[in-house]
């Protein structure tokens, strides 16, 4: 049994690794590694590292380091303090992690990283069967919630959960980007322009008074894993053949993961205005939402009630649902094609 279950953690360790290198994360190491225990409270030797992985930080303006580790069972072997021993597991190994001189020159190969950060990836194989429940968002999101992971000494540090939905997300991301990358970057553009130069890279607004200026990366930050926007700049120059001359494009792309509404719309405006977003040929906007719960007719009127609203006349928005994936199976399809 624990073997099997070590087995399915590798699993989903690979495919949560693949996402997060395809998305401009570097693997720091890529086998599992041991690492000496720092502190005698822990009362262990060592502890297990599935995975470490960093990546160009814009809002440090450093590399930030990131342990990894995957859980992979079935719905109910969630129940009790499976997660809270998971969790714990995940928060005392990036301590030591964090201060490990040994790791340091083995893994981090004497890079100067922050390191105050982990993902636990928490996946659930659903069985839909009689005797089977299924994974159950709300309730894992109530185990999460009640962890009581001690603050550990020396930090703050950060421990990321993602869950089936959050996982799921992630993919969807990751799909929808690879889309755009593939149809803009190279080759020809779906009107069959060649397209010349292309660039697409995550855009990060400032957080800090006064304003500074936005920050361009190609790597997806830890933060963004979880925010409710995320958003691109795109740029490609074409060649028009028609016009017999090179077109310079640049579009600002969202993703929306708010509760879709005409407030929420509101809030996107304001904020694409504030970060000088709106300076641009086109923006496109792909709203995370349940078809079912918002129908076509119900999107379709409250983007044309904004539009005429708030959203400047002189650009062309684009809103689409963005499309959803599963975890698993999209990353078991990259794996393969490799």
């Amino acid at each position: 049994m624990a073997e099997e279950q070590h087995l399915t953690g590798e699993r989903a360790n690979k495919r949560l690794k693949t996402l997060l290198k395809d998305l401009g994360w570097e693997e720091k190491a890529e086998l599992e590694r041991d690492v000496p225990c720092e502190k005698r409270t822990h009362k262990r030797d060592t502890h297990g590292i599935d995975g470490f992985l960093a990546y160009d930080d814009p809002y440090t303006g450093k590399r930030r380091g990131v342990t990894l580790e995957s859980k992979s069972k079935k719905w109910a072997s969630w129940r009790g303090n499976s997660l809270e021993k998971a969790a714990t597991q995940s928060r005392t190994a990036l301590e030591c992690v964090s201060r490990s001189e040994e790791f340091n020159e083995r893994i981090s190969l004497g890079e100067d990283l922050v390191v105050d950060s982990g993902i636990l990836g928490a996946w659930t194989n659903d069985v839909a069967d009689e005797d089977t429940d299924n994974f159950d968002s709300e309730e894992f999101d109530k185990y999460v919630d009640d962890l009581s992971i001690k603050e550990l000494r020396g930090g703050p540090y950060h421990l990321l959960v993602l869950a089936n939905d959050d996982l799921n997300r992630i993919a969807s991301v990751h799909n929808q980007h690879s889309k755009i990358r593939d149809k803009y970057t190279e080759g020809t553009d779906p009107q069959g322009n060649e397209i010349r130069k292309g660039n697409l890279e995550f855009f990060y607004p400032s957080i800090h008074e006064p304003k500074s200026a936005p920050q361009r990366r190609e790597a997806i930050s830890y933060d963004y894993l979880y925010s409710d926007i995320i958003y691109y700049k795109l740029e490609y120059t074409i060649v028009n053949d028609d016009v017999e001359k090179m077109i310079s494009q640049e579009v600002t792309i969202v993703y929306l993961f708010d509760e879709f509404s005409y407030d929420s719309l509101e809030y996107l405006y304001q904020a694409l205005k504030e970060n000088g977003a709106l300076d641009v040929d086109d923006i496109w906007v792909y709203v995370y939402t349940e078809t079912t719960e918002t129908d076509d007719s119900d999107f379709e009127g409250m983007v044309n009630d904004a539009k005429s609203a708030f959203f400047p006349e002189n650009k062309e928005y684009r809103f689409e649902y963005l499309p959803r994936v599963e975890f698993k199976s999209h990353t078991e399809d990259i794996n393969s094609e490799k």
